[in-house]
């Protein structure tokens, strides 16, 4: 256990929350919303491969009635 091994308490709970954290949960709830993924936020030779394989996953589950985001 953690507790036991290390001498610092580093499960503590957070009193402030992160830098940038509030930013990301709301761009993580806009992004739940869009059409598609904002695949500018991906590396560059992420983006496209990604795109293509959530074309191909639409194509396969949107005959059965699945909601793909």
């Amino acid at each position: 256990m953690i507790e036991v091994a290390s001498p610092v308490w580093v499960l503590a709970p957070r009193t402030v929350p992160l830098m940038g954290s509030e930013a990301m949960l709301h761009s993580l709830f806009v992004g739940r919303g869009a059409p598609e993924p904002d695949y500018t936020l991906l590396a560059p030779d992420a983006g496209e491969p990604n795109r293509a394989v959530l074309a191909a996953a639409h194509r396969r589950l949107k005959p059965s009635g699945w909601q793909v985001y």
